[in-house]
């Protein structure tokens, strides 16, 4: 691969990490980690997941599908509306925007037909 581009490459990997959004979110992430009460509701959210996952294979016919639905939604409610886990999953959606916007002006370049994501994520058929 050409020298300038994989410098080109690197510089604009640097810019992205010293943004302040993916700062922020590095910093939010250390508080998350560190924080029992959201360890707690995260713990419980993927423990409620996994019973939900396990339960949504049998369709409507599982007996506790409703009570393993419903402690699922309040556990992931509980996780996500969290402040600090609001602002970490704020900042990740602007990151990744950023990320999906450098990908789309990269495929646009090199060709038309190369697929890419669009603004909400999806990647369309050409």
């Amino acid at each position: 691969m050409n020298q300038n581009i994989l410098d080109a490459v690197y510089q604009l990997t640097d810019d992205i990490k010293q943004s302040d959004d993916y700062r922020r979110l590095l910093e939010q992430k250390t508080k998350l980690e560190q924080d029992p009460a959201i360890g707690e509701r995260l713990a419980a959210y993927q423990n409620w997941q996994a019973k939900y996952d396990e339960v949504r294979q049998y369709g409507t016919h599982h007996p506790d599908l409703k009570r393993v639905q419903l402690a699922y939604r309040d556990a992931r409610e509980a996780l996500f509306s969290h402040p600090e886990v609001r602002t970490f999953v704020q900042l990740e959606k602007a990151v990744q925007a950023r990320l999906d916007d450098i990908a789309r002006a990269l495929a646009t370049t090199v060709s038309d037909k190369i697929k890419h994501p669009d603004s909400i994520g999806l990647i369309q058929r050409h």
